[in-house]
């Protein structure tokens, strides 16, 4: 069980992504989970592949300046309020 877990360390995650994971190693995982063990390796596998583009700092994208960046970032204050009874932002 625990060497099925130590597969979702981000630590192993390059390992993972160049080399796969080996068969029936998340079986006792996806076991107790009552998941499908082909499908778990294969979400293991892509989000192993992603997981750097996922964790990087995204702040840089939203600097003023960056030609890239797809918001509008100003020094202005924004207000909004959100309904008491909906939950949505105005």
């Amino acid at each position: 069980m625990f060497k099925s877990v130590s597969y979702l360390n981000p630590v192993w995650f390059e390992s993972i992504a160049e080399n796969g994971i080996p068969d029936g190693s998340l079986a006792a995982l996806c076991s107790l989970a009552n998941v499908d063990e082909d499908a778990a390796v294969f979400e293991l596998i892509d989000f192993a592949k992603n997981y750097t583009e996922l964790t990087r700092d995204i702040s840089a994208d939203f600097r003023p300046g960056n030609e890239n960046a797809d918001v509008d970032i100003s020094d202005e204050e924004d207000s909004c309020e959100v309904s008491s009874t909906t939950g949505i932002v105005h």
